[in-house]
Parts: structure tokens; C-alpha cells; sequence
């Protein structure tokens, strides 16, 4: 009963707290409720989110959230809350058959894209998304449309009837092996619970026999208005949308007696649990522990001490992606992929998770590997170097966040969040504020705390999926391995890669020659001007009133230009490969360590039909920017180690993809559509074997040159002297040689 009322409390939470101010409850500050936000509870229960945004201008969403999904279904029901989701679009009291696709799309709201529901175990969420606010008929169609989705669904039996084959094939269709896999590990990981039974889309005896009445018992029982929202986010007058709302769905009746919205708990084991799930169709292996831990209570997600704990979770993730990112990179590698994570698992729920998928034949090497980066988090922590970068990277996000604005969609799922779960409701200024406050308060030794309380001895369960045709880790094999781990004596704290190299700039000035403009041509029609320079190179810049600096360019060839076949497959890959072994001197850890805390990103391209570099930034972090340009045409980096690593993880992806249904597929449809041609070959052994670091550098070499061929393209909020300047020192300082390629 107390998890019952714990969840109620999310309820009285939203409206008490609704327009409080910071105040101090039992000792613990509470977060603000975002005041733009307009919040009320109609006397029949139902609880409406308003919120004007101007971030997105003229478009709107319409969302009805239900704290009721399938968990809520008894075995003689088991889909119909899926089944419901689907006869929203089948008919309502205002909108008979498909009266509510057809009258949205004659205004570009779109089936699937803009129209959409989902159910999952324990909410229910219908969404109209990017509804144009010009038309006040349209955004009253679809409050209209809210209305008859909360109660006055017309569940007609011929319409039941037809829906049925339409979920069989959707019931088909997702039998993956992925799926049922999922299936087998979750009858383990939630043993004793509803979540074990119920995996949302149901059984195909209930979906092909259930009677329409039961269906529509369902709905009337738990699709009621005390445990819906109603949730409209856009460019509108929001106080003029409220009274639209109270008028329109305060007529909808209440159930009488309704019976309390239960929580559904998993129970406790002592003793790990273990379960292996093959399927001949599996694609790849991987390996797993998951332990169980309860999480924070709905009542108490509105204070300060949630909103700090997040973070602190936020960081112990991050900064171990970073490591394991690191150890991935190695040669002798055993893994593909690996994780150490803590997230949500269900409502109430969360989930401390390591994971990691081995390469072929590897499976002991690399659970050994995954739980030894368990064990030395768990017994050393993290370091203050590594929280430094992770508060920087923070940080940086955060500005980023707050200038570019807010999605329609962001907001909604923030309000989904706090109706059903209590999560805060922060405006975007306070939670810049208290993430500000908090980030710099926040110790490392609370950080690494973390990884002791979350290594709980209890509710672990090891998980093994992957291919029927491999052998794989026992029960004993797993746990004997994290008993040799968690008692060696050989495993040492983490060595931050801090080596001298990054002490130094990015790029020496010295290095730089420069090169002037010799040629300057107003673009009016574009508010744009075109610079032209000694080398060859031409610069288009415009100036705007972001403060996200974009820069991009082109020059013609791509990857057409070479009649050579074999030298394809590199051709194809030089870009991303070459990209991801750093650059000039600086290691890929060494470079992110270089431009931590840099609002900065750049990247290269190599199409079929031409070559192109550029990024972004925002104003003050542009010469580094620039500075990124320049090295990734004059000075690229290539790493004989990184590139074995590469191909070792490509050849073990074919090698586990090979001979599957989805592969043979996409290979015979790529053939087919493009005629057989010898220029788009199949992604197989014989394609692997073409690639060699020899090619990329050649390939590379020849299509990141030659200023003259290039066009660069500058935008944002820059002085166009500032410009000037840096395209003269960067862009200026390239080589030429004033080729002309088709």
C-alpha cells in the first residue's frame, strides 16, 4: 500500500508545488515549478500542462498522457491496451473512421510522423505534433481530438474486427530474433512480477478472440480522467488555450468509485539469477549484469538533493564512456562494445549495468575486461582530472542548451515526467541556474562513491544472449571470473592520459603562412559577400545573429574521380576512419582532453560527388575552429594501431552479420537497385580486404587538398573583419594546386 500512495503523491506534488519558490521542506529546498507553465486539475480529475513556447514559432503539440498501460491487463487481456492505442485512430464520437488522419493531413499534420501514440507497461501517450497555430479552427480539431481519444472512443465491433489483422502482422513482423531474445532475459530479469508476463503487444489468442465488450471494459475502468493529462505546448496564447480546455473537458464524466492505480513491484532475490537466450538468427553476442536497486520516490523528485543526484549519475556515466572508450580503441580489445551505466529500468525501478559485447571467440576475455573496469571504479574511483572534464563537458552542453532553445516536444516530455513520475518541472532559466550552483559543489569522492552502493550483493542478474550456434559463459564461468577479479591484487588505479603533447596549442602560429584577399564580390541577393584568396580558395561569409558559428565547403570529385574498383571500399571509408585517429600530433583522447570545455566540433565528408570539411562553433571557440580545418587538410593523422583496431571490429561485424535474413536482404536490394553496378560493391570479406591504411592515405591525401578547388561557406555572429582575419591566418595558409576536377 505505502508504494501506492507514493505514487499519488506525484499528483498533489505537481498542483501544491506548482507556483512555489524555492522553500525549505524537512530541510530540503524544493525546485520551482516552471511559471510559464499553466497547471490546474479539472473536478473530474483530469490535470492540464499549458505552455507557451516561442522557441519553435507557429507549430504546437497536443499530447494526452494516461498513467495506464499493460501492466494493468489481466491474462484474458493481455494486448488490449496496444490494441487500444490502435482504435484511437479508428473512429470517436466527433471523427468516425478515419476522420482524424484524413482532417489533419489536408493541413500537413502527417500519419506517423505528426500522429502517433505508444503504449508501454505503464503509460499511454497519444501525441499531435507541429500542428500550424495560424489556424484557430485547427488547434480547436485538435483539442476536439484530446477530448474523444479521453473518453469517447467508438470501439465499433467491425472496426475491432478489421484491426485485428492489422496487429497479427504487426505482431509478425516484430518476431525478430532480438525480440525474442528480449523475451527469454526478461522472464529472468523480472521474475515474480507483472513485467515478466506482459511484453505490451500481447498474445495472438487474445488479439484474434478477445470480445469487443472486454475491450471496452478496459478502456472505461483505467483509461479514465484521474490518471490522464492533458499537455499543449507551442506558439499560442497560452491563457486564452486554458480557458478552451476548462470549457471542453471539464464536461467529460468521472468514474465513480475508481479503484486505486496499484504499482507493480518486482521482488527480491538473494542468490543472482542467470539466463542464457540463443536464437539461430542472433546477430552478435553480449554479456551482462544487472542489478536491481530501488529508485528515488516520486514525493521526493521536486527537491534540490534529486536534481544533485542526477548530475552526480550524469558524471559517473560520462567519465566511464570516456574509459571504456579508451580501452576500446586498443588493439588486443576483446570487446566490441562495452558499458558501465546506471539508468532507469522500470517505474521505481533503476538499474546499475555493465555490459559488454565480445568479439568472436572472446567471451571470457571480455567479461574478464568489462569486470576488472567494474572492479577498479569500485575500489579506486575517479579521479579529479576526470571530474574536471566531465564538469567542463557538462557545462559546455548546458550552454548549448540554453542558446539554441527548446522543442515543442522537449517540454512535453518534461511534463510527461512530472505527471507521471514526479520528475522536476524546471524552466529552462532555473535549471541553468541550479545546474550551475550544483555542477560546482559536486566532489569526486561523492562521484566514486557511487560505484560501492551500486555493486549491491542483491537483485543481480547475469545475462548471456547471442548466437544457438556458439557456445557461451556459464553461470560458473561468469561468476568464477568475477570472483578472480574482485581478489586480484594486480589491478591499479586509473592513469588519467594527460601526456605532455596537450599541454601544448593545437596549432603553432609559426607554422602558418597566411595569404590575403586578393578578390572581394558583394552577393546582395544573399546579404552575403565572396572573398577570393591568393591561393585559390573562395570564401562566402554572411553574417547572422546566432551565436552558433556554421561552417561548411565543397569542392567537386568525390569519390567518382577514381576508375580503379579496388580503391573503392578506402574511398568509401576515408573520411569517418581517418577522422577518428585525431589529428596533427594529438591522439583522439589527447585531442578531446585538448578541446574539453570547447563549444567546437568539425568533421570531413567524401561523397561520390564531391569532398567537403567544415563544423561549428559558437563565436569565441571559432579560431579553434578554424584551427581544426587547417590541420585536417595539412597536417591528418594516421594510426597503424587505431586502424587495426577498426578493421578487427569490421571484420568481426561481418563475420556475425553474415548469412542473416536482414543482411542478404539489403545486399540483394542494393544490387538490384543500383544494377549491378561494380561501383557499389557488397559490404563483404572481399570489400574488407580492399581497405588497407596505404589506400586511406592516398584516397585522404588526394581529396582533402588543393585550396582552389575548395568553396567555403561562413555563417553567424562575427564581425566581418574578425572574419577576414582568420580566414587570411587559416584558410589563407593552404596549400594549392589549382586543379580543376568534375
Amino acid at each position: 500500500m505505502k508504494k501506492i500512495i507514493a505514487y499519488i503523491c506525484i499528483c498533489l506534488a505537481s498542483l501544491t508545488a506548482a507556483r512555489a519558490q524555492s522553500a525549505v521542506v524537512g530541510g530540503q529546498e524544493t525546485l520551482p515549478v516552471d511559471s510559464a507553465v499553466l497547471i490546474g486539475r479539472l473536478p473530474n480529475g483530469i490535470t492540464y500542462y499549458i505552455r507557451h513556447n516561442g522557441d519553435q514559432p507557429r507549430r504546437a503539440g497536443f499530447y494526452l498522457i494516461r498513467n495506464a498501460g499493460s501492466l494493468l491487463e489481466t491474462d484474458e487481456q493481455n494486448g488490449l491496451a496496444h490494441f487500444l492505442e490502435h482504435m484511437a485512430f479508428q473512429g470517436t464520437k466527433h471523427f468516425p473512421g478515419k476522420g482524424i488522419i484524413s482532417g489533419l493531413e489536408k493541413h500537413g499534420v502527417a500519419f506517423g510522423s505528426n500522429i502517433n501514440a505508444y503504449t508501454s507497461h505503464n503509460e499511454t501517450v497519444y501525441q499531435l505534433t507541429d500542428v500550424p497555430t495560424q489556424s484557430e479552427s485547427l488547434l480547436d480539431t485538435c483539442l476536439l481530438i484530446l477530448h474523444d481519444w479521453s473518453y469517447y472512443l467508438s470501439l465499433e465491433e467491425k472496426e475491432i474486427d478489421a484491426e485485428r489483422k492489422v496487429i497479427v502482422e504487426e505482431w509478425r513482423t516484430r518476431r525478430t530474433s532480438a525480440v525474442r531474445m528480449q523475451e527469454k532475459t526478461n522472464q529472468v530479469l523480472y521474475q515474480g512480477s507483472r513485467y515478466a508476463d506482459r511484453d505490451v503487444i500481447g498474445t495472438l489468442d487474445v488479439i484474434q478472440h478477445f470480445a469487443p465488450q472486454s475491450l471496452r471494459d478496459f478502456y472505461h475502468r483505467w483509461y479514465r480522467t484521474d490518471l490522464e493529462a492533458i499537455a499543449i505546448v507551442g506558439d499560442f496564447d497560452a491563457r486564452r488555450m486554458e480557458e478552451k480546455v476548462k470549457t471542453l473537458f471539464a464536461a467529460i464524466p468521472a468514474v465513480k468509485n475508481p479503484e486505486p492505480r496499484p504499482f507493480f513491484s518486482i521482488p527480491d532475490n538473494d542468490t543472482p539469477r542467470y539466463v542464457l537466450a540463443t536464437d539461430k538468427e542472433a546477430a552478435r553476442s553480449s554479456l551482462g549484469l544487472s542489478i536491481r536497486l530501488n529508485d528515488t520516490p516520486a514525493c521526493e523528485r521536486n527537491r534540490v538533493a534529486y536534481l544533485r543526484e542526477s548530475l552526480i549519475i550524469s558524471f559517473f556515466n560520462s567519465m566511464m564512456r570516456t574509459r571504456i572508450a579508451e580501452l576500446a580503441r586498443r588493439p588486443d580489445a576483446p570487446f566490441r562494445h562495452a558499458e558501465i551505466a546506471y539508468g532507469d529500468l522500470v517505474r521505481g525501478y533503476c538499474a546499475y549495468n555493465v555490459n559488454v559485447s565480445p568479439r568472436p571467440g572472446q567471451e571470457a576475455a571480455a567479461w574478464e575486461a568489462a569486470m576488472t573496469e567494474n572492479e577498479r571504479v569500485k575500489r579506486y574511483g575517479f579521479t579529479p582530472e576526470e571530474l574536471e572534464r566531465a564538469k567542463k563537458d557538462m557545462l559546455t552542453a548546458l550552454e548549448n542548451g540554453r542558446r539554441r532553445g527548446k522543442a515543442n516536444s522537449r517540454y512535453a516530455q518534461e511534463i510527461q515526467g512530472h505527471f507521471l513520475e514526479g520528475r522536476p518541472l524546471l524552466s529552462p532559466s532555473d535549471y541553468y541556474r541550479w545546474v550551475k550552483r550544483l555542477v560546482a559543489d559536486i566532489r569526486v569522492e561523492e562521484v566514486s562513491d557511487r560505484a560501492k552502493k551500486w555493486n549491491s550483493p542483491i537483485n543481480r542478474t547475469l545475462l548471456v544472449v547471442g548466437s544457438a550456434k556458439e557456445k557461451h559463459l556459464s553461470r560458473e564461468d561468469m561468476t568464477a571470473i568475477m570472483e578472480r577479479v574482485e581478489h586480484s591484487s594486480q589491478i591499479r588505479p586509473y592513469a588519467v592520459n594527460t601526456p605532455s603533447g596537450v599541454q601544448r596549442k593545437l596549432l603553432d602560429d609559426a607554422e602558418l603562412q597566411g595569404g590575403q584577399i586578393v578578390k572581394v564580390r558583394p552577393l546582395e541577393r544573399f546579404g552575403a559577400v565572396e572573398w577570393t584568396l591568393q591561393n585559390g580558395a573562395r570564401v562566402v561569409f554572411r553574417h547572422s545573429a546566432s551565436n552558433k558559428i556554421l561552417v561548411s565547403s565543397y569542392s567537386n570529385g568525390g569519390t567518382s574521380v577514381y576508375e580503379d574498383i579496388d580503391l573503392l571500399p578506402a574511398a568509401e571509408n576515408a573520411a569517418t576512419m581517418v577522422s577518428s585517429f585525431g589529428v596533427g600530433d594529438f591522439t583522439p583522447d589527447e585531442l578531446r582532453t585538448l578541446l574539453t570545455g570547447k563549444r567546437v566540433g568539425c568533421k570531413v565528408n567524401i561523397t561520390p560527388w564531391d569532398e567537403a570539411i567544415g563544423g561549428s562553433s559558437v563565436a569565441e571557440d571559432f579560431e579553434t575552429l578554424m584551427q581544426l580545418i587547417y590541420l585536417r587538410f595539412e597536417k591528418p593523422r594516421f594510426d597503424e594501431a587505431l586502424f587495426a583496431t577498426l578493421m578487427q571490429r569490421n571484420y568481426a561485424a561481418l563475420q556475425q552479420y553474415a548469412g542473416q535474413p536482414q543482411t542478404v536482404m539489403r545486399d540483394s536490394l542494393q544490387q538490384i537497385l543500383h544494377n549491378y553496378s561494380p561501383r557499389f560493391p557488397a559490404f563483404n570479406k572481399a570489400y574488407l580486404d580492399k581497405i588497407t591504411l596505404e589506400r586511406l592515405k592516398y584516397v585522404y591525401s588526394d581529396r582533402i587538398k588543393d585550396a582552389s578547388d575548395f568553396v567555403f561557406f561562413i555563417m553567424g555572429n562575427l564581425k566581418e573583419e574578425n572574419a577576414r582575419q582568420m580566414v587570411e591566418k587559416y584558410i589563407g595558409s593552404l596549400r594549392s594546386e589549382h586543379r580543376k576536377e568534375k
